[in-house]
């Protein structure tokens, strides 16, 4: 059998699975005017704490 064990809302990205891109803390540009390469301007990348599923095995 599985283990069992219960999970709680991610506190990183707040349950939502997506927070602010680090690179350009949410614009979606890069300080130097262009597209940011990590979100491509979307301004969010998925939460790496919970992989973008909002929640966390509580421990």
């Amino acid at each position: 059998m599985g283990e069992i064990y219960t999970t709680t809302r991610c506190s990183k990205c707040n349950g939502s699975g997506d927070m602010d891109c680090p690179n350009c803390n949410g614009t979606g540009y890069n300080p130097y005017g262009g597209q940011c390469h990590r979100c491509y301007g979307e301004g969010t990348v998925t939460c790496d704490r919970c992989g973008g599923s909002g929640t966390v095995r509580k421990d």
